[in-house]
């Protein structure tokens, strides 16, 4: 494999490489609920506020960057509705590691899957109803080890080696389409060829800082408050996965709520059952000490994933009742499992 090879198959497939054991882009599939720290946002800085937006800004260069930054202030305020995601390979980072270099080193694996995000929304001001602010989250996941890696397999390294060689010839319009083949045809045919572990290790950081803007403006702002995200999993043979998670969050003139969970999954590549539990440590609310769940998702396509989860609280009476935990059922699709 020449090195410019190696390194063009790192970056098609980087994106290919998500971090999936402790993991859910919406915490409402954990059946503990929004409070479950074993959900490591992908966007923390959009999660932090709250907000979800359709249209993420990506850039893949450093003047892409310069061009979405860009539209973070304009016309004298900070502006509403922005959603930047940016890679470490925006900046030049990695374009010259070699593939073999990708799999050897964990740091370079934990710099290219890692990313920063920037995103705004608008809120009323607590102090003046008539002003509206524009509150700025800067946040980092970081993926410190992921061995769902698609990229870690060796036989990658052929399946993709192969698939270059076959297409060599064609037209470079025709090169994708043409190895996306070639690579699903050799991957089929090699019997040593695996997909990754449904269950295997993980382990993942998330932070993120809030600024709210007065009206926008850039020199009347608050730190509004951080947050902080951690969980690691671990396969047990072949069909269980334990997960273990914690999240704070410190707000300004307030106390600081912590989290912490753990999760116990049983399952396959096609089924996963859940047991699901999160405890509120230092929690601002005293209603309830803290979320016992259960939950299931199961693969109905490739792409397509059925979903149903219950919870309960638990600490606020002697013991949940079993008609709120039935009353709580959540079913729904989505396109990939929670972790």
């Amino acid at each position: 494999m020449t090195r410019a090879g190696a390194t063009s198959c790192c970056v098609v497939l980087a994106a290919l490489a998500v971090p999936s054991q402790v993991r859910a882009d919406d915490a409402s599939t954990s059946p503990a609920g929004a409070s479950a720290p074993l959900t490591v946002p992908d966007i923390p800085a959009l999660t932090a506020l709250g907000s979800t937006a359709s249209d993420i800004d990506r850039p893949g260069s450093t003047s892409e960057i310069g061009a979405a930054v860009s539209n973070l202030y304009k016309g004298g305020t900070v502006q509403s509705g922005i959603a930047i995601e940016i890679n470490l390979r925006a900046f030049g980072l990695g374009k010259d590691w070699t593939f073999l270099e990708y799999q050897r080193d964990w740091w370079r694996r934990a710099l290219s899957q890692s990313a920063i995000s920037i995103g705004t929304a608008s809120s009323a001001n607590a102090m003046d109803m008539s002003v509206t602010d524009i509150r700025t989250a800067l946040g980092a996941r970081v993926v410190l080890w992921d061995e769902s890696d698609p990229l870690l397999d060796e036989s990658y390294a052929d399946a993709a080696g192969h698939a270059r060689s076959a297409c060599r010839d064609r037209p470079v319009t025709e090169k994708p389409a043409c190895e996306k083949a070639a690579y699903d045809t050799y991957a089929a045919e090699m019997a040593h060829w695996k997909a990754p572990r449904w269950n295997g290790r993980g382990a993942f950081v998330g932070l993120a800082a809030i600024e709210a803007f007065r009206g926008g403006a850039l020199k009347e702002h608050d730190f509004e408050a951080s947050r902080v995200w951690a969980a690691g999993g671990l396969g047990i043979g072949d069909s269980f996965h334990a997960a273990a998670g914690i999240t704070w969050v410190a707000a300004d003139h307030a106390a600081d709520d912590v989290t912490v969970a753990a999760r116990l999954r049983y399952g396959n590549a096609r089924f996963r059952g859940t047991l699901d539990g999160a405890y509120f440590v230092l929690a601002r609310g005293e209603a309830a000490k803290g979320k016992a769940g259960v939950g299931f998702e199961f693969r109905l396509t490739p792409s397509t994933w059925l979903t149903a989860t219950a919870a309960a609280e638990v600490g606020a009476s002697d013991s949940p009742d079993i008609i709120d935990l039935l009353s709580s059922i959540k079913w729904g699709t989505s396109e990939k499992p929670s972790w």
